[in-house]
């Protein structure tokens, strides 16, 4: 249903595919230059497969610069892969034994359940609904502990995204912490996928990395991936990465890194590009600014035909309520308007998707050329316009 090669050959605008592709010239006007795109000898020959030296140091360099960590982060903590999913895959297979559980909340991205259940392990989740806005809460995360523990299974880990794919919803520090002392008193191992961490748009709003806090409850069970995919809008070049201290995880990570090896070409450019440091704050600076347009004018238009959506924070996404447009309150009728609404030339993703219980919310993008925004939402308000 949800084919991203439609785009522009058969006339479909592609509000689904979580790419900021409104600053996409910028970036590549940054790789075209000779310092990022210069081959050398040593580009041609093997290199370790968890990283070049030169990525390594200078996602460490970067990621202290930007979430000021009361230590500098260490680039042996950091392993390089070809994007986030690999990073999720192999920590799922390198912390996960099979049957072991990981929880997670819904809605959320759909990854998280494929990967871990790929490595054999069982996702339960932590149902948020709308009535208290899709808010997960400490005592949700240990009464869920709790509950699978009390029937004999172990609670390997729980996957949080910050900010929230697909809500936009961005976490507190102090909720953070909250989350991080209860696993550490239950031995489960808290991992946060922060793809969209440079994407926080909202005024009133700041991201905490977990990089940033200080006296993690238990540093050797807390674990983060980040990426260029979204914030650096390259998701072509399929680069991300694990920070975690855990010395027998990075072993295991290293080893599976030999399956998910980044080449040197697309480490050296990007690693290149990050060290510009001047660049990149203004490159990140605009890229907030234009995201919190988009959203405002994606907002506008969603308020001028009737639908409500759930406030964002960070992230590319509208959380949208089109419950009212269903034919009957059913997965079914879900799937069916998202069919009605392809046909008429938009291709959005519903809530099901991401594991959400009630029908009828969808996920929109709104980080594409203006233009395209207004042409998938007018053809989005002519097919609910006939079901109002």
């Amino acid at each position: 249903m949800f084919c991203y090669y439609l785009i522009s050959q058969q006339g479909v605008i592609v509000l689904s595919q979580a790419v900021n592709r409104i600053l996409v010239d910028d970036v590549l006007e940054r790789l075209h230059r000779d310092d990022c795109s210069a081959l050398k000898k040593k580009h041609l020959l093997y290199s370790p497969s968890h990283g070049t030296k030169e990525m390594r140091e200078a996602c460490a360099t970067f990621l202290t610069r930007q979430h000021f960590p009361m230590e500098a982060v260490h680039p042996d903590h950091l392993i390089i892969m070809p994007g986030v999913t690999a990073c999720m895959e192999s920590l799922a297979r390198s912390l996960c034994n099979p049957g072991d559980v990981v929880l997670s909340p819904s809605p959320i991205y759909h990854r998280i359940k494929t990967n871990f259940e790929d490595a054999g392990a069982r996702i339960v989740h932590m149902v948020t609904t709308q009535d208290n806005n899709f808010e997960l809460t400490p005592e949700q995360v240990e009464a869920s502990i709790v509950e699978v523990q009390s029937e004999g299974e172990c609670v390997r880990a729980c996957v949080l995204a910050n900010p929230q794919n697909p809500l936009g919803q961005v976490m507190t520090p102090s909720f953070l912490r909250a989350i991080l002392e209860i696993c550490a008193r239950y031995e489960v191992h808290v991992v946060v996928d922060e793809i969209f961490a440079f994407s926080v748009f909202a005024n009133d709003a700041t991201f905490t990395s977990l990089l940033a806090l200080e006296d993690l409850p238990d540093p050797h069970r807390t674990h983060m991936f980040w990426g260029f995919s979204k914030d650096f809008c390259i998701a072509g070049l399929r680069i991300g990465l694990i920070h975690t201290v855990n010395p027998q995880l990075l072993t295991k990570l290293k080893l599976r890194s030999h399956y998910h090896s980044t080449s040197q070409q697309t480490q050296h450019a990007i690693a290149t590009m990050i060290s510009d440091t001047v660049w990149c704050d203004n490159f990140l600076d605009s890229s907030r600014k234009k995201l919190a347009e988009a959203y405002a004018k994606a907002c506008d238009m969603m308020e001028e035909l009737q639908i409500q959506v759930l406030e964002a924070k960070g992230a590319f996404f509208l959380w949208a309520n089109l419950q009212p447009f269903l034919t009957e309150p059913t997965v079914e009728a879900e799937f069916e308007l998202c069919r009605a609404l392809l046909f008429a030339g938009v291709s959005i993703i519903p809530g099901t998707k991401f594991h959400c219980s009630e029908p009828g919310w969808f996920r929109i993008l709104f980080s594409v050329p203006e233009e395209e925004l207004q042409e998938g939402l007018r053809r989005l308000g002519v097919v609910i316009g006939n079901r109002r």
